[in-house]
């Protein structure tokens, strides 16, 4: 600021810090989910040492299927997710795309070919979009209520404190969007 206050400055650091730790939680995310599909593309990146990824599909390139996937994976990613009102999954979204369309080539959509790469990012895609808009939701149906019963238990002056206690730690609404 213009009186040597650059607690704006700290604040964009800071977000800048959030978002790249947003990013790589949903990487991984997105990572897991796409070793689901069985597509040959995203086996490969799963090996560490000798170790397969457990989310790997054996059964071979069967698609994304969302009944499939372990609640505990979206859970886990549920802040990440919303993070940047998405823009973080997104950036994340079409680094996987590229990828995809490099591995799909003149393929395209056909699998026996080796294709369908791309399809499968985009399903997973939308999948967490989904989720990310629902745990916003959810988010700010719990804000909604915890406010309202402070309204109604202690008053406008309950409800005046809470509020303020909630800027003050800080500063942070990220969580709360």
């Amino acid at each position: 600021g213009p009186f040597g206050d650059t607690s704006g400055s700290r604040r964009k650091k800071v977000d800048a810090s959030q978002v790249e730790e947003a990013k790589e939680g949903i990487q991984e995310a997105v990572r897991n989910l796409l070793a689901t599909t069985g597509a040959p593309a995203f086996q490969d990146d799963y090996e560490e040492g000798d170790e397969t990824n457990s989310f790997s599909s054996p059964y071979g390139f069967t698609g994304f299927q969302p009944e499939r996937i372990p609640p505990d994976l979206l859970s886990r990613s549920s802040a990440a997710l919303r993070a940047n009102s998405g823009k973080a999954l997104k950036e994340v979204l079409r680094e996987y795309e590229l990828q995809a369309i490099g591995h799909d080539g003149m393929a395209a959509d056909d699998k026996s070919q080796g294709g369908g790469h791309y399809r499968e990012v985009e399903k997973v895609g939308s999948f967490l979009e989904g989720f990310r808009k629902a745990e916003e939701r959810k988010v700010a149906r719990e804000t909604s209520t915890m406010l309202l019963d402070r309204l109604v238990k202690e008053g406008v002056k309950g409800l005046d404190q809470l509020l303020a206690g909630m800027v003050r730690e800080g500063d942070d609404m990220s969580d709360m969007a």
